[in-house]
C-alpha cells in the first residue's frame, strides 16, 4: 500500500492516487472472465509479484507451471495470482507481459491462469505512478516528459479543486500536490500511466479482470471475503469493481472501502485468535470451506491458518527485495484434498480444509 507514514499536509489527508481524466465510465473492450470454476486437476497460487519478474518466473518454475522458455506446461492446471504485480521491482511489464501469454498458452493446454486484482493495480489503474519504481518508466521519457507531467500535475490540481469546492487553502493544496508530484513522478512516468488508459492493451485487460473468485469450496482474492461482503453475490462484487475502474476519477481515501476484497486487511493484521470466529461466520455465511488471501509481509511464506480455514499466500518478493537471510519463494499447490506449501525445492504438507461450517438460520 501507499507508504504517506512520513508525509503530512492537507492533500495526503484526501489523496491516494491521481488521475489525468473525469468522464462517465467507458465499455469495456476485453470480456469479463467467470466468477466460479469447477475443481480443477491441480491449483498453485501465487501473490506479491510486486515487479519481481526473475522471481516470478522461478515461482512458476519451481512449481513446474513453464519452462526454462517460459513456456506454459502445466497442461490442465490453474494457476491462481492474487494481485500486486506492480511494486517495486523493475519488472512490471515483463510481469504483465507473461500472465498475458500464460492466459493464451493455459487455455489452449485445458488450464487456465486467473489473475486477480490487488490494491496495487487497482491504484495503478488509477493513475498512481508512485506505486511503481522509475526505472520501469525511464525508457519511455521523451524531450516532452516534463511538460507533460506538469500538464498531469495540473488537471490532477483541478480536479481536486472541483471534487472540494469549498476546501479550504486551495493554493496550500496545489502546493502541497506539486510537492509530492515533484517527488514521486520522475520522466516517462506519464508515459506509463498511459499505457494503462481505457483502450490500451494493458488498460482493458486489467479492468476486466476479477477481484474475488471461487474454485470449488474456496474463496480467492487479495484481501479476502470481509463480513461486509458475504451477502453481495461475488458476481457483483467484481461488475462494480469493474465499473467503478471504468469511471478515469481521482481515487481519494474517502473512495476506498477497506473491507473490499482487495484492500481488506484483517486476515494479516490481526491474530489468528481475533479472526477465528470472524472467518468461521463469513464461511459459513458463503457456504465455502477456506479463503485463500496474499499477505506481502516480510520473514513470512506461503502458510496454512486458522485450523485450515485460510490459506495466506506469499511468494517472497519483499523477502528478497530486503535480502532477508531466510528468504525463500513460495506458493500453494492444492492436488484434490491434498495442500500443500512449495517452499523453494521443499514440499511441506497443508492443513486439509474441514467440511463446510453450517449456515446460521
Amino acid at each position: 500500500m501507499r507508504r504517506f507514514s512520513n508525509r503530512t499536509g492537507l492533500l495526503t489527508a484526501l489523496l491516494v492516487s491521481l488521475s489525468m481524466f473525469t468522464g462517465a465510465p467507458r465499455a469495456l473492450a476485453a470480456d469479463p472472465p467467470p466468477t466460479t470454476y469447477e475443481v480443477p486437476s491441480r491449483i498453485v497460487v501465487v501473490s506479491d509479484i510486486l515487479g519481481e519478474f526473475g522471481l516470478f518466473v522461478d515461482v512458476l518454475r519451481i512449481a513446474k507451471l513453464i519452462d526454462d522458455d517460459n513456456e506454459w506446461i502445466g497442461g490442465e492446471a490453474h494457476l491462481v495470482i492474487l494481485g500486486n504485480i506492480v511494486g517495486f521491482g523493475q519488472g512490471v511489464l515483463p510481469s504483465f507481459d507473461l500472465i498475458m501469454e500464460l492466459e493464451s498458452e493455459a487455455e489452449r493446454a485445458g488450464g487456465m491462469v486467473h489473475l486477480l486484482l490487488g490494491y496495487g493495480e487497482i491504484q495503478l489503474l488509477h493513475r498512481d505512478a508512485g506505486i511503481v519504481d522509475p526505472a520501469n518508466y525511464a525508457h519511455l521519457a521523451t524531450d516532452d516528459s516534463n511538460k507533460k507531467i506538469d500538464e498531469f500535475t495540473e488537471r490532477g490540481v483541478q480536479e481536486v479543486l472541483s471534487r472540494f469546492p469549498g476546501a479550504p487553502y486551495p493554493d496550500r493544496l496545489r502546493a502541497e500536490y506539486e510537492r509530492m508530484m515533484d517527488m514521486e513522478m520522475k520522466p516517462g512516468g506519464v508515459e506509463f500511466l498511459e499505457l494503462f488508459e481505457p483502450g490500451t492493451k494493458y488498460g482493458d485487460w486489467l479492468r476486466s479482470r476479477n477481484v474475488i473468485i471461487r474454485i470449488g469450496d474456496l474463496i480467492y482474492s487479495h484481501g479476502g471475503l470481509s463480513p461486509k461482503f458475504v451477502e453481495i453475490p461475488l458476481q457483483q462484487i467484481n461488475d462494480e469493481t469493474r465499473a467503478d475502474l471504468a469511471k478515469d476519477t481521482l481515487l481519494l481515501q474517502k473512495d476506498i472501502d477497506i473491507a473490499h476484497p482487495s484492500w481488506w486487511r484483517d486476515m494479516t493484521a490481526k491474530t489468528e485468535t481475533e479472526m477465528q470466529r470472524v472467518v468461521e461466520e463469513v464461511l459459513a455465511e458463503a457456504q465455502a470451506r477456506a479463503l485463500v488471501v496474499g499477505i506481502n509481509q516480510p520473514r513470512l511464506a506461503t502458510r496454512d491458518g486458522l485450523g485450515g480455514r485460510a490459506f495466506f499466500v506469499d511468494s517472497g518478493m519483499r523477502s528478497h527485495q530486503n535480502r532477508e537471510a531466510d528468504r525463500r519463494l513460495s506458493s500453494l499447490e492444492i492436488v484434490g484434498e491434498k495442500y500443500t506449501l512449495l517452499w523453494d525445492d521443499t514440499r511441506v504438507n497443508a492443513t486439509t480444509p474441514p467440511p463446510n461450517p453450517p449456515k446460521k438460520r
